[in-house]
């Protein structure tokens, strides 16, 4: 393996978060057998370097978006990976726009890549509900329904769509 390569693996690393056997809301929609046996059984597949690989870049692009927004948008105020919880779920949104205010938007940044385009602009159902539910718990945890918008990112290529 090349030097290059070697310096890519070693820097990944992700925020500390919890850690518990609670479901976390971006495995919403993703194989419910595999998140039950974890949650249940305490099983948990290794990560391998491709999926890393794959997080990796979606952090980048959430690390470079999220100034770029913010600088441009003149929202009043704003927070990153705001933590959302509950008694069962567990989850960080990627950016909560007017945090804090009477009319807060969660944003979740998806870097994907371009094949995702090529049948017209469509959500993941996947998303949708990972943003959907970052909703549900925002409003329980501070008693307002805030707007959504799922964001996706690919070299040359964008979408954005209103959830709410």
């Amino acid at each position: 393996m090349g030097i290059i390569r070697n310096a890519v693996l070693q820097s990944f690393e992700k925020p500390e978060r919890e850690s518990s056997n609670k479901l976390r809301v971006s495995e919403l929609g993703y194989h419910p057998f595999k998140v039950m046996d974890r949650i249940l059984g305490g099983h948990s597949e290794p990560m391998t370097e491709e999926v890393r690989d794959k997080m990796s870049c979606g952090d980048a692009y959430e690390a470079d978006l999220i100034p770029r927004i913010m600088a441009n948008l003149g929202a009043q105020c704003y927070a990153a990976q705001v933590p959302l919880f509950d008694d069962r779920w567990s989850g960080y949104s990627d950016l909560v726009i007017n945090f804090g205010l009477p009319n807060p938007i969660i944003v979740e940044i998806k870097g994907v890549d371009s094949t995702m385009f090529r049948f017209g602009n469509f959500p993941r159902s996947t998303n949708v509900c990972q943003l959907w539910l970052y909703g549900q718990l925002y409003k329980a945890r501070y008693g307002v329904q805030p707007g959504l918008i799922l964001y996706y990112r690919s070299w040359g290529k964008w979408a954005e769509f209103n959830v709410s």
